[in-house]
């Protein structure tokens, strides 16, 4: 293996990680570029390494155990970038999808398929954004939404259900959050699924709910992007 095309496969290897980092750092994700980047670079030098011995010692190696055990590792580090916050909201699942794409973009980069990890790179651009311009649509066209509240006093949840009742919604489920830690400075933490009246919109139902009375905090559960 030529020394010039090492370095133009680690090249290849840092460029797609720094641009998929750089994503995940503009949204102040907690894997960002510098993670990304070296999952990247890691991933590529381990293909790079793994062909050299197989070139060396022919047969005697598998050339795709380095590939499956840099794939079978990731998983470690995107588990980290996955939190459950106290929303129970859960957070970082698209960080560590992209965990796992900068070391199989690595991979490939690594193993000289340059087409393939530039078709890659094509493939995440547009993931990122005709796909999202069309999952934002949708959501502002959906009927349904879940609500987090944090309430002074349980007595609240009946002003919530009135209030709810007279905008046409739904209620499919508003329930307390069980969880002894969130029971902290005479806080009730509910959590609520509705479907909206097709005239209503979800941010004008939320800036109202934040006015009224007894509610110390309300916000929707988001998908993660």
């Amino acid at each position: 293996m030529r020394i010039d095309e090492i370095i133009l496969r680690i090249i290849l290897a840092t460029v797609c990680g720094t641009i998929i980092g750089y994503d995940r750092a503009k949204k102040g994700r907690n894997a960002g570029t510098k993670t990304h980047t070296l999952v990247s670079i890691g991933s590529a030098l381990a293909m790079i390494v793994g062909e050299a011995l197989y070139m060396r010692h022919g047969n005697v190696l598998d050339i795709t155990r380095m590939a499956s055990q840099v794939i079978a590792g990731i998983g470690f580090l995107g588990a980290g970038a996955i939190i459950v916050t106290g929303e129970k909201k859960v957070v970082g699942l698209t960080t560590a999808a992209t965990l796992w794409l900068s070391a199989i973009v690595g991979i490939s980069s690594g193993a000289g398929m340059f087409i393939a990890t530039i078709a890659a790179m094509i493939g995440w651009a547009i993931t990122f954004s005709a796909l999202n311009f069309i999952d934002n649509n949708i959501n502002k066209k959906s009927t349904s939404l879940t609500i987090f509240i944090k309430l002074k006093r349980p007595a609240n949840k009946l002003m919530i259900l009135e209030f709810l009742k007279s905008k046409k919604c739904e209620i499919i489920s508003l329930e307390k959050v069980m969880e002894d830690d969130l029971e902290s400075n005479n806080e009730f933490h509910y959590m609520g699924n509705l479907s909206l009246d097709f005239n209503t919109k979800k941010e004008d139902l939320i800036n109202e709910l934040k006015e009224k009375e007894g509610i110390i905090y309300v916000n929707t559960i988001d998908e993660d992007v």
